[in-house]
């Protein structure tokens, strides 16, 4: 085989219907707000040039402020469009991406088979990613919700790669029976369609097609869980992971979550009941026995020293460097001292065009450290060694139509039980 795969990876039809689902409240909601902002001045221009007729072209350099507004604006969505549509070079034995986008100087990445380490599946509103972990290099992060998906799975799969799934390790074959080409997402079935978001974690087209369906099983719910949690606000989440846990009893996800939120909270009695109802499972999916043996301890003798950057001092020094860099092991190795993730069971980056918004991670005490340097790169690292720890989101995206979509869905299953 000398080439797989050379052309610019355009986004799948199933993301870009995601996209477009996960932004129609926001753009319906600025649209109105636009058209209100606009009315005043079109009024003005309809009445000096229709009424009164005292426009002329003069008049045109009054829109020279807003140009200038607007060109920056055009050229920031101009380099999102190019750099979410690499072009990749998949070839025998490497993987090869050249970044497309405003900036000269990115340069290409280059994945060789012999020398990468493991590749992770990372997760959120707008479709998974792969990480490709390489020796003494950075990760790669590639979409895979892509048109290069089918060809970025089977090189996978002709090297043997299994893909990380948080603390679970799943072989590519599911990835590759799940995915639907581009040209037949349109003529695809409902079930294929659920199966493909899934997968590619794609929750606003999965909530959709589900929402259309007369029969809804068990797995259809715990799958639609484990698609909003990905972006869900951290207090719905909480709502919905006891609307879950109530009509899924030995579905053990929603009850972490639910402890972790409340150490987030610092509701004690919150923490107490979600730890009695942990314990009570057989098995749980993110948080081992071990870990939650270490954490109750913690939570009984709070003996626990304060996690670096988490003082007021940080909060009123904001400019100076707070970095973190994750080791092997699961530690946290700061400029303070080097502490285990263990101790940490959320993290939380606001979301930020030009990123300038600190990473915060909270430890089961409810303390939060803040960091300033590298916090994208820094999270993708936290988030690999250290599955246990929920991403949580202080504000959400999701619509009201989401949390009436999810009522609906948990309903049709509390009916079928009945019957």
């Amino acid at each position: 085989m000398t080439e797989a795969f050379h052309r610019v990876a355009r986004p799948h039809p199933a993301a870009i219907e995601n996209r477009k689902l996960a932004r129609r409240t926001r753009l319906i909601v600025l649209s109105a707000i636009a058209g209100m902002l606009l009315s005043i001045p079109a009024s003005v221009a309809i009445h000096a040039i229709f009424i009164r007729k005292t426009a002329t072209l003069d008049d045109l350099q009054l829109l020279l402020p807003l140009a200038v507004l607007l060109v920056p604006l055009a050229l920031w969505k101009m380099h999102l469009h190019l750099a979410h549509r690499p072009r990749l070079r998949i070839t025998a034995d490497r993987l090869e991406v050249f970044p497309r986008g405003l900036n000269p100087l990115a340069p290409a990445r280059r994945v060789e088979a012999a020398g990468l380490q493991s590749v992770h599946l990372l997760r959120d509103a707008f479709g998974a990613r792969l990480l490709f972990v390489r020796r003494d290099a950075p990760p790669v992060e590639l979409d895979l919700a892509t048109s290069a998906a089918g060809a970025l799975l089977e090189w996978m799969q002709r090297h043997d790669v299994s893909l990380h799934d948080g603390a679970r390790v799943l072989p590519v074959r599911k990835w590759l029976d799940a995915l639907i080409e581009p040209e037949r997402w349109a003529l695809a079935s409902d079930q294929e369609k659920l199966r493909c978001a899934y997968h590619f974690h794609l929750p606003f087209v999965f909530g959709r097609i589900l929402a259309r369906q007369e029969l809804v099983t068990r797995e259809d719910l715990e799958r639609y869980y484990r698609l909003l949690r990905t972006r869900a606000d951290f207090l719905f989440l909480q709502e919905a992971a006891a609307d879950v846990a109530r009509c899924l009893p030995g579905f053990a996800l929603p009850r972490e979550d639910r402890l972790r939120i409340a150490c987030v909270l610092r509701v004690r009695g919150a923490v107490e009941e979600a730890l009695r109802e942990l314990e009570e499972l057989p098995e749980r999916e993110e948080i081992p026995e071990s870990l939650l043996k270490e954490w109750k301890e913690h939570l009984k003798h709070r003996n626990l020293p304060p996690p670096p950057y988490s003082g007021l001092a940080t909060r009123l020094l904001s400019g100076v460097s707070h970095y973190a860099r994750v080791r092997e092991g699961g530690l946290l190795e700061t400029r303070d001292a080097t502490v285990p993730l263990a101790t940490f069971v959320a993290a939380h980056l606001p979301p930020s065009a030009f990123s300038t918004a600190p990473l915060e991670l909270h430890d089961i005490l409810g303390r939060v450290a803040r960091i300033n340097q590298d916090e994208a790169a820094t999270l993708r690292d936290v988030r690999r060694a250290a599955p246990h720890i929920l991403c949580i989101h202080a504000h959400s995206y999701l619509s009201l139509g989401t949390r009436i979509q999810l009522r609906a869905i948990i309903q049709k299953l509390e009916k079928r039980k009945g019957e």
